[in-house]
């Protein structure tokens, strides 16, 4: 005998034990929504399935929408879904387009009304902060075209261009933020925002030497010298992390904060570069000439010197 199975999913029916479950956490339009069927959804909508059910926390749009699947966030669009309805973990359906081909999922919920500034209840992350972490250039040109807030800061006070910052942290992904950072600064960004730790968008960058973005930040007016919440400027985030990212080559992002006046230079950290055989040799090969601040047997502590028996400030 062969078995039953659904002809829309190809799965067999679920057991008795299981009826009560699948009727508490999901609807027939929720499946049908997060597999892309798209002849059963609108077979359901037609009979006059709810589109805004969610019992299991998410409705159909966001299953449609978790997914990529474009026809189905059209059909449930236009059956009156709710475009900014949030789901249990306070996401709305356009927090959910985080792919590359995610775009036309985007496009329509923002002309059926989906609010582009419209934050996570957790996080308050926004659709440009979703599209900033991923790298999605068409999503945030999009919601930037339609009037989201450029500068609006999540629960940590980043905004999109510090989310983008701190992302990159591989050579294949650092051209597409860098061309996110452009855009994003495009519209106005402020370049020199910071988080609740007071990192600038510049530290971010240096923590993951991103050479190429560190360099456009500081055409762009970038605080060469910002101190964040530790005490720590752009030029001791690089430094910490030099000797485990040789591949991103870190020597030319402290060359290019050397070239834009960085002054402050966290000094635990400069030793244990300056101890790194390769790098070293790369920063005197440069066609800067790296000052050994650490001769004559003076001692830093901070941002103090202490030479022949007292402390001194750095002076600038």
């Amino acid at each position: 005998m062969v078995p039953w199975t659904n002809s829309c999913f190809g799965t067999p029916p679920p057991l008795p034990s299981q009826w009560c479950c699948c009727r508490e956490l999901t609807t027939p339009l929720c499946i049908a929504a997060s597999h892309g069927h798209t002849t059963c959804l609108r077979h359901l909508l037609f009979w006059r399935a709810d589109p805004n059910l969610a019992p299991g926390g998410l409705s159909a749009l966001h299953e449609a929408c978790a997914g990529g699947h474009t026809d189905c966030v059209e059909l449930l669009l236009e059956h009156k879904a709710n475009p900014n309805l949030l789901s249990d973990e306070g996401l709305a359906p356009l927090h959910l387009p985080n792919s590359c081909c995610s775009s036309q999922c985007a496009k329509l919920l923002v002309k059926y009304g989906a609010k582009v500034d419209l934050p996570s209840e957790d996080t308050q992350e926004t659709p440009l902060h979703v599209a900033a972490k991923h790298g999605l250039y068409e999503h945030a040109h999009l919601y930037l075209r339609y009037g989201a807030h450029v500068d609006k800061k999540n629960s940590q006070e980043e905004t999109a261009l510090s989310v983008t910052c701190g992302q990159g942290k591989n050579v294949a992904d650092q051209q597409i933020y860098l061309q996110m950072c452009r855009l994003l600064i495009m519209y106005g960004a402020d370049v020199n925002t910071t988080d609740e730790e007071q990192k600038s968008p510049l530290h971010k960058a240096c923590k993951n030497a991103n050479y190429s973005l560190v360099q456009f930040l500081l055409q762009t007016k970038a605080d060469v010298n910002a101190i964040d919440y530790n005490g720590s400027s752009p030029m001791a985030c690089v430094l910490q992390t030099a000797a485990f990212k040789q591949e991103l080559r870190p020597h030319f992002t402290v060359q290019t904060l050397l070239n834009y006046g960085s002054q402050k230079i966290w000094p635990t950290a400069f030793v244990k570069v300056w101890s790194c055989r390769l790098t070293r040799c790369r920063l005197r090969s440069s066609s800067l000439h790296i000052k050994d601040t650490f001769s004559r047997g003076q001692v830093i502590i901070g941002d103090r010197y202490v030479c022949r028996g007292r402390a001194v400030r750095e002076s600038h």
